[in-house]
């Protein structure tokens, strides 16, 4: 199977797609989180509960409501669910520029990797950020994801700062 039989949508809330992928994508989102936390993502404070699912699928119900704000792709193979690309557009108060492309996530399923699918989905990502006249972009890659980290140095990402967490239990 080669990427030219994946066939990438952009997901709207007035577009049907996420009716359609919704449990799909939740599934993955906390597939790709806890896979995350495995390969020791110092984010690990930050854990997602599967327990959540219907706060988290509102919460995505009103990111893709914001069509300026955010950019769910999907790539599907027929009609099924292959991978995402998740894009908020972030604001920077007090920064230049005021605006970033904060790539929250791509994720490709396992039997589809390899065949860029992963890159097809950051293209088509990276050209809805420039429709909307974003230019700078920033993501997080845990420390220990070698893989990613060298599909994001292959894309010109660079290393720029180390992030700090402190997390206080109630």
């Amino acid at each position: 199977m080669d990427s030219s039989q994946i066939h990438i949508k952009l997901v709207s809330s007035d577009n049907g797609l996420w009716a359609q992928c919704y449990s799909w994508f939740l599934d993955t989102y906390f597939l790709a989180v806890e896979d995350e936390i495995k390969k020791g993502s110092a984010r690990s404070w930050r854990r997602v509960d599967r327990s959540q699912r219907d706060e988290l699928k509102k919460v995505f119900e009103n990111l893709i409501s914001q069509k300026d704000k955010t950019c769910l792709l999907i790539a599907f193979e027929g009609d099924q669910p292959r991978g995402y690309f998740l894009g908020i557009v972030k604001d920077c108060v007090a920064e230049i520029p005021s605006m970033v492309g904060y790539i929250n996530g791509l994720y490709v399923d396992p039997s589809k990797r390899r065949q860029k699918v992963a890159s097809r989905l950051y293209e088509k990502g990276i050209q809805w950020f420039q429709e909307h006249e974003i230019f700078h972009y920033e993501l997080y890659v845990a420390l220990e994801s070698q893989e990613a980290h060298q599909f994001w140095s292959q894309k010109g990402f660079v290393l720029s700062e180390q992030v700090m967490n402190l997390s206080l239990k109630k």
